[in-house]
């Protein structure tokens, strides 16, 4: 707490002490006598006002869009007899703010507003994350950081317009799925055997129970589902947060074009608190729930996309948005549109034509899938998304 000049006033006091105490002379006595009060004066007052203050954050909405003007108030109140140097302040806009604002404070009573731009989507807390005091002399200075100056912003990602999906021929609602009807593991009842129906579809317990020839009905045809896979791992390029929005809006643009036209979306995320998303939820908990996401590090969008390979027999539609490409993403792509839906690959990159990326872009191509390229947008204090 006492900085370097402080401990040399302090150190220079007690030589005068012991220079009046050892020659018995009083000449030396007032300036170490004075040099004490400015030290206890110092160390008080640097005390009192920060028991005294009190600083406090607020915005005028809690939950805005990428691109949106966000107004934080800061207010800053302390008292203290003894005078104090300006405090001066850390400001953050959100916790990935690398270069905090530095503020200094003259007024003991101050209310400022600090406007500034919601540049990446996420939960962050701006607000207040360091103050210094300072007596007047600087013989003290106390660093504090509060728990109580900050406040919770969310930003939600915006849209943009994408294409309509293309499903699979075989899943348009035109008749029964093919392989639905091919899936002998669920049948939803039974009837009697009718000439020509395929002997794999007859119930042969329950035939010999009956004394009749049974085969199991199936699910009525329905229309195919989509599936989103979204990347969740922290992606590749480095701390970029512009590759994380770009991300979740391309997610959040699929996700909402596909609920307009009333077909069904799903959205598995992974993560400590797993959850899956479908077109039956409001936009606006789509939108906050993709701000809110858990993002995972190390390669587990390979284990995802392996796991959700499962599901693929029911799937008309699959749409992978991810920051990362590689042989192994290719070959796990691949066989997914062996197992029937169409796929639609959304490769998050600020260098389209990167020559190492090219031959993998070529072999999605060729194995019937839509690649899209999806560009960061880069935004600036002041800026909007057009």
């Amino acid at each position: 707490m006492m900085t370097r000049s402080g401990r040399y006033i302090c150190a220079f006091s007690l030589f005068l002490y012991l220079l009046a105490f050892s020659t018995g002379s009083p000449a030396f006595l007032p300036p170490a006598v004075f040099l004490t009060f400015l030290l206890i004066s110092g160390f008080l007052s640097v005390r009192i006002a920060n028991r005294s203050l009190h600083i406090e954050a607020g915005l005028e909405k809690n939950q805005v869009s990428r691109g949106d003007l966000v107004i934080m108030q800061l207010t800053v109140r302390y008292k203290s007899f003894l005078p104090v140097l300006p405090l001066k302040l850390k400001v953050v806009k959100d916790s990935q703010d690398m270069q905090p604002l530095e503020l200094t404070v003259k007024d003991p009573d101050y209310i400022w507003q600090l406007p500034f731009t919601a540049l990446h989507v996420g939960s962050f807390r701006p607000g207040v994350v360091e103050y210094v005091l300072e007596d007047l002399f600087q013989f003290f200075s106390l660093t504090v950081l509060p728990k109580d100056a900050s406040c919770d912003l969310l930003v939600l990602p915006v849209s943009f317009q994408v294409s309509p999906l293309n499903y699979s021929q075989l899943d348009q609602g035109l008749g029964t799925m093919a392989y639905a009807t091919e899936d002998i593991t669920s049948p939803s009842d039974v009837r009697a055997y009718q000439y020509g129906d395929p002997m794999k579809k007859i119930h042969w317990k329950l035939s010999l129970q009956k004394q009749e020839l049974l085969v199991r009905k199936f699910e009525e045809p329905v229309l195919p589902d989509a599936l989103l896979i979204l990347d969740c791992s922290v992606p590749g390029t480095g701390t970029d947060l512009s590759f994380r929005d770009a991300l979740l809006e391309t997610a959040y643009s699929v996700f909402l074009n596909e609920s307009r036209h009333d077909h069904m979306i799903h959205l598995p995320l992974p993560g400590m608190h797993p959850a899956e998303l479908d077109g039956h939820m409001p936009s606006g908990f789509i939108a906050e729930t993709l701000a809110r996401l858990e993002w995972s590090t190390g390669n587990h969008f390979y284990d995802l996309l392996m796991m959700q390979s499962r599901r693929m027999r029911l799937i008309g539609a699959t749409v992978i948005v991810t920051s990362r490409l590689d042989g192994d993403i290719v070959e796990i792509v691949r066989n997914l549109r062996k197992m029937g839906p169409t796929i639609r690959f959304y490769y998050v990159t600020s260098d389209p034509e990167q020559e190492e990326i090219l031959p993998f872009i070529s072999e999605l191509q060729q194995a019937d899938c839509e690649v899209s390229y999806v560009t960061p947008v880069l935004l600036e204090e002041g800026g909007n998304i057009s």
